[in-house]
């Protein structure tokens, strides 16, 4: 039965990508990780982004208008702590 679940867990582990904490991820959950209480955090953030320039086909263009672009993107944070070294973090963003 022990190596059932411990099969279940690395298979889990192993399907997962890799992913590089975002500015998001690093600001509001970051601070918790000094405080190793096990159990469940929850979290909203708002983050703003700004574009001055164009680009077509990843080459910059020139931009006589002066066109710009700002969008605020909503991210719900929902955090899962085991110990001080595992925890499951799920992001939810809504543009």
């Amino acid at each position: 039965m022990r190596i059932s679940q411990f099969l279940v867990a690395l298979l889990f582990l192993l399907s997962g990508k890799l992913a590089i904490a975002c500015d998001t991820c690093t600001i509001y959950f970051g601070r918790l990780s000094s405080e190793v209480t096990p159990g469940f955090s929850f979290g909203i953030s708002e983050q703003l982004y700004t574009s001055n320039s164009l680009r077509l086909d990843g080459v910059s263009t020139p931009n006589p208008l002066n066109q710009s672009l700002e969008t605020y993107v909503t991210r719900l944070n929902a955090q899962y702590t085991l110990n001080k070294l595992f925890a499951f973090q799920l992001n939810v963003p809504y543009a």
